[in-house]
């Protein structure tokens, strides 16, 4: 990964939106990217266990979602919703350690 995940760009929220989700303890990080005034992308990483699942998100111009991509070690997933990605991950983090806390 060749982004700094700096302490000021955690999410606890986001942490403990997932943990009452999913039951997993994860580390989230959110960068957010502008063009002009508007909001273009929004890079989400979560880090689970030494892995680090990293969520794309473009935006329309109206600033909307446009799609989504999910990025594990050299492969690429892309997905229409947040959503659907973030499904994604918390399956592969419970597949990661055979679905137990």
């Amino acid at each position: 990964m060749n982004r700094k995940l700096d302490d000021d760009k955690r999410i606890t929220s986001f942490e403990e939106d997932f943990k009452k989700r999913y039951n997993r303890d994860v580390k989230i990080w959110r960068e957010v990217f502008v063009e002009g005034i508007k909001f273009n992308k929004a890079v989400i990483d979560i880090e689970y266990s030494g892995s680090t699942y990293v969520l794309t998100e473009y935006l329309t111009e109206e600033q909307a979602t446009d799609y989504v991509t999910l990025d594990i070690n050299d492969k690429s997933h892309r997905y229409k919703r947040y959503i659907d990605a973030e499904i994604h991950v918390a399956d592969l983090i419970g597949e990661q350690n055979g679905n137990s806390n």
